[in-house]
């Protein structure tokens, strides 16, 4: 992890771009969810070993693979259209991998389900109440440490904020609160996880949840989001248009002659940084 961003948008603002983008932006998102999506019978099936006890590890590997992402997407359910048109933005237009945290929390129920119907039910067929607090304590165990590792390999965070993921208190001036522990549990592993450098995330290649609740039990979480940079839908415009002018520059008569080192870099998170943060030149062969 690298730089933490939060993006303040709304779906309206962004479909106020040409319609054929918009179309472009959201079939890229819709392949990403698809990509993303498992099929949990068959992992399941394969991490049950000979003595019918499932391998955490084995389990969390095939269901939930680690990988180096450009950016790890944090949002609230309730946002999902807004969120996989901006990540099919990041994939059509700069084409950065995108880790999608939703689609994950989400298919933690869909695993709860399976689980505790294969092993949670007595023989009246209800379900087993300290059996189901079994498997929940270990599903989100094993999501949770993945969910920690996908941020600490992932170069980029951005966490999406809107009315839905995060509300206001009056007398905290400045501050965010949120009803999701999910987004609540992305955001302090942010705070605590130690930085890597832009170029250590890219050694091997360059180029929230369902979450229901009852009325008689409303959790809030305070986020620690001092770290986190702010930006705005016109910062992603500005980070485009930015972009679209790094790459015309490096094809004119002169090439990279006349550019800055940080210029020569063609990778669209340093031009980000560029525009927001400001980032260690070293590395600038990447």
């Amino acid at each position: 992890m690298y730089r933490c961003f939060k993006l303040t948008m709304d779906l309206w603002s962004f479909k106020q771009n040409d319609g054929q983008f918009i179309a472009a932006c959201r079939k890229s998102g819709s392949d990403l969810k698809k990509i993303l999506s498992k099929a949990f019978e068959s992992i399941l099936k394969d991490a049950i070993d000979e003595n019918g006890v499932i391998a955490g590890e084995s389990f969390m590997e095939s269901w939930f693979p680690i990988d180096n992402y450009d950016v790890f997407l944090s949002y609230s359910h309730d946002d999902e259209e807004l969120a996989l048109l901006f990540a099919g933005f990041l994939k059509y237009q700069f084409g950065l991998k995108v880790f999608i945290d939703e689609l994950f929390w989400g298919s933690a129920d869909m695993l709860l389900r399976k689980l505790d119907n294969k092993y949670c039910k007595n023989d009246n067929g209800n379900y087993d109440y300290n059996k189901r607090n079994f498997t929940t304590t270990h599903v989100h165990a094993m999501l949770s440490t993945a969910i920690a590792k996908t941020i600490n390999s992932s170069e980029c965070i951005i966490f999406l904020n809107s009315e839905k993921s995060t509300y206001k208190v009056k007398d905290e001036v400045d501050k965010d609160r949120t009803l999701s522990p999910w987004i609540y549990e992305e955001i302090f592993f942010t705070s605590v996880i130690g930085e890597r450098k832009w170029y250590e995330h890219r050694s091997k290649y360059l180029t929230e949840g369902h979450t229901y609740f009852q009325k008689s039990l409303q959790i809030s979480y305070l986020l620690p989001e001092e770290h986190l940079i702010s930006m705005e839908y016109d910062d992603l415009c500005s980070w485009n248009r930015m972009w679209m002018e790094r790459k015309e520059n490096s094809h004119r008569r002169y090439g990279d002659i006349l550019l800055e080192p940080n210029e020569k870099i063609r990778h669209p998170l340093n031009v980000l940084y560029d525009l927001k943060c400001g980032y260690d030149k070293k590395g600038t062969n990447a």
